[in-house]
């Protein structure tokens, strides 16, 4: 149980978890690799772990190699390179900066940087003590190195809200992040990450409120699903499409807007520490105007004239951190 999972070209890796020893019934933490290959649909055993057994850790691959540490019994903090060409471990030098951890969140993201595409892996987030107050938000950016283990961590933006035991997936050149637990409470935040800008930036939220639910992409959708919401383990699944904006009408308490023949005036509860971004989109989700409500400030007023008539959502990053949505149509 609770082991990671990930995958290099058609193949699939699980590594490490947990079970019961058949003496005593202790749990026995496992340090074992196993590969599946989708052309033979067959499984086979291949180097393990060259240090003690571990579950809830984390992994990511860049080009043919995977890297997996952190994790519980004992809460760990190093990091090991596989080669999955030469079936060869190496240990991940300089060691991780954010200290031991498990349950932390690991994707990979390519992107433009200074002209070049530049590959890296990004860790963070995840529990530092085996409790449910210890939530962390910090996260990590690691770039390969020429050398077998080599490579460079540096710190990046941290998530808005810490948390453990998230879900994310990666569309494109962006990162998604969402649900966990922080302070005992599962969550329904949903976030994206842009490694060029380094910032956050919320989303729409999840339907459930949820923790270790299991994220991937296919295309140009994420998908997520199963998980616990702490009284139940489920099995729904969702799709999310970046293009595609979210209402949830019950949630427009933050900010209210009055519709006239030529203006859309939008009015936050409080005044904007930051700046907060509008963004019009038509129902199918093109976006058609944005404005910004500045800091300081509580109103923005967003030119209809030469809107055409139709349904339309307006959205407001309150503060720049949180989503908040509503439906209108707007007449001729």
């Amino acid at each position: 149980m609770q082991a990671s999972g990930f995958s290099v070209g058609s193949n699939g890796y699980i590594c490490g978890g947990w079970n019961k020893s058949v003496a005593g019934g202790q749990f026995l933490s496992l340090n074992d690799l196993w590969k599946y290959s989708k052309a033979n649909n067959s499984w086979s055993q291949k180097a393990s772990l060259p240090a003690y057994g571990r579950y809830n850790g984390s992994s990511f691959v860049i080009g043919s190699k995977a890297y997996f540490g952190l994790g519980y019994a004992p809460m760990s903090s190093d990091f090991y390179e596989y080669e999955t060409l030469t079936d060869v471990w190496t240990p991940v030098t300089p060691a991780f900066p954010g200290g031991a951890r498990m349950n932390a969140t690991a994707f990979t993201l390519t992107y433009l940087h200074q002209g070049n595409s530049l590959t890296q892996g990004f860790v963070g987030g995840g529990a530092s003590a085996d409790n449910t107050t210890s939530q962390l938000s910090d996260f990590y950016s690691f770039t390969p190195g020429t050398i077998p283990g080599s490579g460079s961590w540096a710190p990046v933006a941290a998530i808005p809200v810490a948390r453990y035991a998230a879900f994310s997936f990666t569309l494109n050149d962006k990162a998604y992040v969402g649900c966990g637990i922080a302070n005992g409470n599962y969550l329904n935040d949903f976030y994206e990450y842009d490694p060029v800008t380094d910032t956050w930036l919320a989303q729409q939220n999840y339907p459930v409120n949820m923790a270790a639910v299991k994220g991937f992409s296919i295309g140009n959708n994420g998908y997520a699903g199963t998980g616990t919401d702490g009284m139940n383990y489920r099995s729904d699944f969702y799709e999310w499409s970046p293009g595609f904006v979210g209402v949830n009408e019950n949630e427009t308490g933050d900010f209210s807007f009055l519709l006239t023949k030529h203006d859309l005036q939008l009015t936050l509860s409080a005044t904007a520490v930051s700046n907060s971004p509008v963004y019009l989109y038509t129902i199918d989700g093109k976006l058609s105007a944005s404005g910004v409500i500045e800091a300081g400030k509580s109103s923005a007023i967003i030119d209809m004239k030469d809107q055409e008539a139709g349904v339309y959502v307006v959205g407001v990053y309150i503060n720049n951190t949180t989503l908040r949505t509503v439906k209108f149509y707007k007449d001729k």
